[in-house]
């Protein structure tokens, strides 16, 4: 959304630090939601470890991709929530 190339890449690059370190954070999250919503907390915990698993490596991607801001790489729920 961004409009020069620098912020595009300044973006993507934030994107993907932020869910290369903080993907392990769905793990201990999903599970609080789901259990805070009355859900199953198993569901919880194989959709943590899904996104923890997705958004790591998606995080991954953006970071070694930054320079192409036109390549996107769309991650589930768009990423880590902070």
């Amino acid at each position: 959304a961004e409009a020069t190339y620098m912020d595009q890449t300044k973006g993507k690059l934030d994107f993907g630090i932020k869910n290369l370190l903080g993907g392990w954070t769905e793990f201990f999250r999903k599970p609080a939601v789901y259990m805070s919503e009355e859900k199953n907390p198993l569901g919880g915990l194989f959709h943590g470890v899904f996104n923890t698993i997705i958004f790591t490596i998606g995080g991954a991607l953006h970071t070694l991709t930054f320079p192409l801001p036109q390549l996107d790489i769309p991650l589930p729920e768009n990423g880590v929530n902070f």
